[in-house]
């Protein structure tokens, strides 16, 4: 037997619920149908209109998280459809978009759950199955074009040498991100859905991104990362494994520096930009 779980968000969302999942999985004893809603409107303003379009999840972006999903050892089944049709006594795993009190702007989204559920829900470790890959000495970038820290200058990666740097995600988030930057030796790797998109991150010597798809997935991996924190809504956290995350330049270099990718020089100073640090001159 299985019993029914939903989620109208988008996949980002739809990944870091898969804690929750995973909680819910272990205290009833069973596996999951996971329904995803197809019908549910974004709430974004055209200025932050995410590829899905005017609605949470589109059925392109389904198909594309679906082999993922359908991958996990405690998912019985995935399937898209509209809210009227989920079945009842379903447990909604977006419940954020309903609950009164919590502040979704910020926290850590997996972790949501626990305040509302009061069960234990654990992301200090990997939390997605994927297949067995071997490790690759790609850099691999994944942003998206919303929630993005505009402080940042990613033009330092023309500086690496001899490493491959990949970039995951739409040709209009390639375009955007390589143009906006300067940026001439990153290669676009393409793919066709979320478990391949998954193996390529799983491989990478070292993975940056922004609060997106691409980083959901190297959380829940648990990669060697760094997030780039959008500061209007820090809602995504690193945790466990070899996390990093950055809201200025400085903090940036010193990740890919301590990852064995050399930029320009840092120093102690470097370490706390906005602070006073003379006393370690």
């Amino acid at each position: 037997m299985a019993f029914d779980v939903h989620h109208g968000g988008h996949s980002g969302d739809i990944v870091y619920s898969i804690p929750y999942m995973r909680s819910l999985a272990e205290h009833f004893g069973d596996y999951l149908r996971v329904n995803i809603v197809s019908d549910r409107p974004s709430p974004l303003p055209v200025a932050m209109r995410h590829p899905s379009g005017t609605s949470l999840m589109s059925k392109a972006a389904f198909e594309f998280l679906e082999p993922m999903l359908a991958y996990q050892d405690i998912i019985d089944s995935v399937r898209l459809l509209p809210l009227n049709q989920v079945p009842g006594g379903s447990v909604p795993l977006d419940f954020f978009r309903e609950t009164r009190g919590l502040n979704v702007r910020s926290g850590n989204i997996p972790l949501w759950a626990r305040k509302i559920s009061g069960l234990e829900v654990s992301v200090e470790k990997p939390w997605i199955n994927l297949p067995p890959v071997k490790k690759g000495h790609r850099l691999v970038l994944g942003f998206s074009v919303r929630y993005r820290n505009s402080a940042i200058d990613y033009s330092v990666l023309n500086q690496i040498e001899g490493v491959q740097i990949a970039f995951v995600g739409l040709p209009t988030e390639y375009e955007d991100f390589t143009k906006r930057h300067r940026l001439h030796n990153i290669d676009h790797l393409q793919v066709e859905n979320a478990l391949e998109l998954g193996k390529v991150i799983k491989s990478s010597r070292f993975f940056l991104g922004n609060q997106s798809l691409a980083f959901s997935i190297a959380e829940a991996l648990k990669v060697d990362r760094a997030l780039e924190v959008c500061e209007i809504c820090p809602n995504v956290v690193p945790i466990g494994g070899k996390a990093h995350e950055y809201v200025f330049q400085a903090a940036f270099a010193n990740a890919l520096n301590k990852n064995g990718f050399p930029t320009s020089p840092t120093n102690r100073r470097d370490i706390a930009p906005v602070l006073a640090l003379d006393a370690l001159d």
